[in-house]
């Protein structure tokens, strides 16, 4: 790996590390705002949606030919994200955050 593609990935690393770490800001802003808990998670993955519809159009025939278990790994992705998204903004951030990343962990005791 060259120097460059190395700086490229630590930069991709810690600007998503970055995202995650202050996830929780925007959500609970908007949950403060007066924006009922669930329907924050639907809004901001709503906006990516759209943002990203011109790409899936352009990929219809590959994401259809992925069939069935593409969709049920969208859906349960979706339905992870949206507890994750309803724990952090109803929870301790820490806490919520030291459940969910260990809990692969617990799963393998």
């Amino acid at each position: 790996m060259s120097e460059r593609t190395g700086l490229l990935a630590s930069t991709g690393v810690g600007l998503s590390a970055l995202l995650w770490g202050c996830w929780w800001i925007p959500l609970r802003a908007l949950s403060e705002r007066g924006l009922p808990t669930d329907w924050t998670s639907l809004v901001v993955y709503g906006i990516a949606a759209l943002v990203l519809l011109p790409m899936a159009v352009r990929r219809f025939a590959r994401l259809r030919r992925a069939g069935v278990l593409l969709l049920a790994v969208g859906l349960f992705t979706g339905g992870m994200l949206a507890s994750w998204n309803h724990a952090l903004i109803t929870g301790n951030v820490v806490r919520v955050t030291l459940l969910f990343y260990l809990a692969p962990i617990w799963g393998t005791a």
